[in-house]
C-alpha cells in the first residue's frame, strides 16, 4: 500500500472511461446501472483517500505513535489480501511486508509476485490488484454485523435498476451507518473497538496508485488476456440476463453475480462516508497532539466528566463525549485564539 503518487489521475481518469463505455455498451440490461456507478464510486473513494492520505503527511510523520495506530490494522490487511489473492491464483510470492512505512516512498507495506504469462494474467492482476477492496470489505461488514448494524442485510436486499437510486441508497447507507455509530458504548473498550475497526478497514479497503497501475498497465500489455477478459465478462452479464439451463444452476449464478456487485456498491459508499466522518476527527485529533504539557489531560478528564454527568442524568449520547474532547482539545492548542 502506498500513499499519495503523482500517477494516480491516470488511474482515475480510466475509471472514469469505463464508467461512461459501461453506459453506452450495456443499454437495455439490468446490470447496466450498477456497473456504470462502480467505477465512478471507486474513483471518489480513491480521493477521498488522498485527501486523508494528503492531511495526515502534511501534519504528522509516518513514524509517529499514533499514524502507526491508525493505519496499521488497515494498511496489515490491505497486504494480507494482497498475498492470499496472488497464492490463490497461482503466482510466486518474492517479497512480502505487511506494515513497514518508508518517509521517503511513501509505502506503507507491499506485497511482490512473479507469474505464469498466460491468458489468465490479466485476470490474476486485476483479482490481486482489487483483493484489498474484498478483503477489507469482508472485515468491514463483519465488524459491522457485531456491533449490530444491518449493513450486510441491506445489501443483501439491494436491487439497483436506475442511476437515480444512488441518491437514495448512499442516504439509507449513511443512516444505517450512523444509527450504528451512535449506538456504540464508547464508554467501553469494545465499543471503541469496534469504531476503530471499521475506520481503519474502511481506508485499507481502497487500492493504491501501484495496485490500480498494474491492473491496467497489464490490461494494455498484454492483449490477448485482456480479450480473455471481456469474455469473461461477457459470459457473466450474459447469465445474469439469461440464467437458463446451466444444470438448474443458472438462477443461482444470476443471483449470486446481482449479491455480488450490491455488496460491492454497499461496501464503497460504507468506505467513502467512513472516511468524509474521519477528516473532522483526524484534523481536531491533530489539534490535541499539539497540545503540550499537563494540559494534554484536560480533555479526557472533561470527556470522562461528561460521561458521568450523562450517565447521572440517564441520558447516554457518545456525540456529546467525542465533541468535548475535540472543543477542548482545539481550544487549549489555539489558545491565543480563545484562551485570551
Amino acid at each position: 500500500m502506498q500513499l499519495i503518487r503523482k500517477d494516480r489521475g491516470e488511474s482515475l481518469l480510466i475509471l472514469a472511461l469505463s464508467s461512461i463505455l459501461f453506459w453506452l455498451a450495456l443499454e437495455g440490461l439490468a446490470l447496466r446501472s450498477v456497473l456504470t456507478l462502480l467505477p465512478i464510486l471507486f474513483a471518489v473513494q480513491i480521493m477521498l483517500t488522498d485527501l486523508v492520505d494528503a492531511y495526515l503527511l502534511k501534519h504528522t510523520s509516518t513514524q509517529t505513535r499514533w499514524f502507526k495506530l491508525f493505519m496499521a490494522p488497515g494498511t496489515i490487511l490491505h497486504e494480507l489480501s494482497h498475498l492470499f489473492a496472488a497464492l490463490a491464483t497461482g503466482c510466486i510470492v518474492t517479497r512480502v511486508s505487511l506494515f513497514k512505512p518508508n518517509p521517503k516512498t511513501g509505502t506503507l507495506g507491499y506485497v511482490q509476485y512473479q507469474q505464469p504469462i498466460d491468458k489468465w494474467i490479466v485476470v490474476r492482476d486485476i483479482i490481486i490488484g482489487f483483493s484489498p477492496f474484498f478483503g477489507c470489505g469482508l472485515f468491514l461488514f463483519l465488524v459491522n454485523l457485531l456491533a449490530g448494524g444491518g449493513l450486510l442485510r441491506y445489501a443483501f436486499s439491494l436491487h439497483v435498476s436506475q442511476l437515480d437510486q444512488i441518491f437514495f441508497i448512499h442516504s439509507d447507507t449513511a443512516s444505517l451507518l450512523l444509527v450504528n455509530i451512535m449506538s456504540l458504548d464508547l464508554s467501553t473498550m469494545t465499543g471503541i473497538l469496534l469504531l476503530y475497526l471499521q475506520a481503519t478497514f474502511a481506508f485499507g479497503a481502497s487500492s493504491s496508485s501501484t495496485d490500480l497501475k498494474n491492473a491496467f498497465t497489464s490490461m494494455y500489455r498484454h492483449p490477448i488476456g485482456m480479450i480473455f477478459l471481456l469474455i469473461l465478462l461477457f459470459l457473466l452479464l450474459f447469465l445474469s440476463e439469461k440464467p437458463y439451463g446451466l444444470l438448474g444452476f443458472g438462477d443461482d449464478i444470476a443471483g449470486g453475480i446481482r449479491i455480488f456487485l450490491s455488496l460491492s456498491l454497499i461496501l464503497v459508499l460504507v468506505s467513502q462516508i467512513i472516511l468524509i466522518l474521519s477528516l473532522p476527527v483526524l484534523a481536531l485529533s491533530v489539534q490535541y497532539l499539539r497540545i503540550r504539557g499537563g494540559e494534554r489531560y484536560v480533555p479526557p478528564i472533561l470527556a470522562a466528566a461528561t460521561l458521568l454527568l450523562l450517565a447521572y442524568l440517564g441520558f447516554y449520547n457518545p456525540l456529546w463525549i467525542m465533541l468535548v474532547f475535540l472543543i477542548s482539545s482545539l481550544m487549549l492548542a489555539n489558545k491565543k485564539y480563545f484562551l485570551k
